[in-house]
């Protein structure tokens, strides 16, 4: 009986490097990252940081509930939301469930 009060499937946490727009407002940015479907909690894990080339770059995690039983599809499909922001660039996969993550041996960038 108590199972149907409970998450169908485990939030998964992703650590990204987030590169905006030098105008961002970062505290709107996490805002509208918090109202995307699917996505439970953001927070920030380091100082916004400035690129030699002029670009932001915002660390967060974010947890988020999977729609598939297929990790790698789950987390593009998130990065997809946020990249899909105004002012969003690109956005580097660092960490899945505090683990570093690969693709095919490569950084995940999306």
């Amino acid at each position: 009986m108590a199972d149907k009060f409970r998450l169908s499937r485990k939030l998964m946490n992703i650590s990204l490097a987030v590169y905006c727009d030098p105008k961002i407002h970062v505290p709107d940015f996490m805002t509208k990252v918090r109202i995307l479907p699917t996505v439970a909690v953001v927070g920030q894990t380091d100082k916004v940081m400035r690129t030699e080339t002029g670009e932001t770059v915002v660390d967060i995690f974010v947890k988020f509930m999977p729609i598939s039983e297929d990790a790698y599809d789950n987390l593009t499909s998130v990065c997809e939301l946020i990249k899909s922001l105004p002012g969003v660039s690109r956005i580097k996969v660092q960490k899945l469930n505090k683990q570093n993550v690969l693709y095919n041996g490569q950084v995940i960038t999306i």
